[in-house]
């Protein structure tokens, strides 16, 4: 048996191309939307996702409209050296940056202190001798 006898996909039946998928399709996945956004496909995609997160399927969901990222990019260094590497390339290239959170005193990724750190679960003991 050849893939193509059992493949269903088509080159010319994507979804981009304004032709509907094979009937087949819809037995796999009953619901599909296409939504039209801008030119940046995966931030809107993403912002969708978390208005999703946040939605209950009957009210409209108040997310404001932009993350706290927004359009622009972001870095994130690690470690101090990492810091200031960036900085120097930033001033270099004579771009604009801000610390939109500011680091931690230790500079380094710790856990959140609210963070449950003991397990509930009794650890083995081992078998007696």
């Amino acid at each position: 048996m050849r893939a193509k006898e059992f493949l269903k996909e088509r080159k010319n039946s994507i979804v981009k191309n304004g032709l509907k998928p094979e009937p087949s399709a819809e037995f796999a996945m009953p619901g599909t939307h296409r939504v039209a956004g801008t030119s940046d496909r995966h931030y809107d995609l993403g912002r969708i996702m978390q208005m999703v997160a946040c939605a209950d399927g009957t009210h409209m969901p108040s997310v404001p409209d932009q993350s706290w990222v927004g359009r622009n990019n972001t870095a994130h260094p690690y470690t101090k050296l990492e810091a200031d590497m960036l900085k120097k390339t930033y001033k270099s290239l004579g771009l604009e940056w801000d610390d939109a959170i500011k680091p931690n005193p230790h500079n380094k990724s710790q856990e959140h202190p609210q963070t449950e750190n003991t397990s509930p679960i009794k650890s083995f003991g081992g078998y007696p001798r």
